[in-house]
């Protein structure tokens, strides 16, 4: 990984945290499309951000709880 795909990374974590809950708000969403638009690894950091973001429930289950994988 690139330094610059590091600090999208990074970025992004922080975005996504930022963008929960109560702390959502018009100019903070404004901010987050201003910084989307600024380099392309922003969305592509963001969409990884995303998934992960999406898996914490089930990767928090103890082993024996979680689902099989399929496919």
């Amino acid at each position: 990984m690139t330094q610059r795909h590091a600090r999208a990374a990074a970025e992004a974590a922080t975005w996504l945290a930022r963008l929960q809950g109560d702390a959502r708000t018009p100019e903070r969403e404004a901010a987050f499309r201003e910084w989307l638009r600024a380099d392309p690894a922003h969305q592509q950091a963001f969409e990884r951000a995303t998934d992960i973001w999406a898996d914490l429930p089930e990767i928090a289950q103890p082993r024996e709880t979680r689902r099989a994988p399929t496919g």
